[in-house]
């Protein structure tokens, strides 16, 4: 399966005010970003 579709079956429990962008994208960024050496 891919990241993707794991990603997405993970709930969002965020108020709708905070649901600028969508989880799935917010999670699989924050990866990469992790997985690439971000530091801030």
């Amino acid at each position: 399966m891919q990241l993707k579709a794991y990603l997405s079956a993970i709930p969002d429990h965020r108020r709708a005010q905070g649901r600028m962008y969508d989880l799935t994208h917010l999670l699989l960024f924050s990866i990469l970003a992790v997985v690439s050496g971000a530091t801030s």
